[in-house]
């Protein structure tokens, strides 16, 4: 019983080890794909483009300005709140004036 469990493991790993091989060349395959078709579209100056563009980590692409925007919208939506929260009052700037003011003192309001 022993030896058919360690047959069936080791099959199992062949098959494991065939599958991660063939996904790896389904991979290279589909990269070489893309990259042909990005040769295509933009040839050898989309190619320096696309290598200045590069984070220093080395991954293409994924400059991200969202966040960027993110916060300075933030920023101004807090701004805007700030302002309408500290808004003069009305009523109290009907009251502040210097004849009303008078009125209320001399008791006539």
């Amino acid at each position: 019983m022993k030896t058919r469990e360690g047959k069936d493991d080791i099959a199992l790993r062949e098959a494991l080890k065939r599958c991660t091989r063939a996904q790896d060349d389904a991979s290279a395959g589909l990269q070489d794909v893309v990259l042909a078709q990005w040769q295509a579209l933009y040839g050898a100056a989309g190619q320096a483009e696309a290598a200045l563009a590069a984070p220093a980590g080395g991954a293409v692409g994924h400059g991200r300005p969202w966040p960027r925007s993110g916060a300075l919208l933030a920023v101004l939506a807090l701004l805007a709140v700030l302002w309408w929260l500290n808004r003069p009052d009305p009523a109290m700037e009907e009251l502040m004036q210097v004849d009303v003011l008078s009125q209320i003192a001399i008791g006539e309001l």
